[in-house]
């Protein structure tokens, strides 16, 4: 019912890491995956208005996927 919904989507993770864990299913760690991965989640950090989230959403996207600090600077 209603209740089980709502715990259903209290636990949901948000888009962005939605987004994030399914980009990184087939992530090898190579370059080429990194770039491909920053590619993709470029376009959400560019509608991100709360800095405060834009932060947390590329700490949690650098955690998951270390990229050398150049190319952490184009998102």
């Amino acid at each position: 019912g209603v209740k089980a919904l709502e715990t259903e989507i209290s636990k949901a993770p948000d888009l962005f890491s939605h987004v994030l864990m399914n980009e990184l299913k087939s992530y090898t760690g190579s370059a080429s995956d990194k770039i491909k991965i920053l590619d993709k989640v470029k376009p959400y950090f560019e509608v991100i208005e709360d800095k405060r989230l834009y932060k947390l959403y590329l700490q949690d996207d650098l955690y998951r996927q270390p990229a050398h600090p150049e190319c952490q600077k184009q998102l």
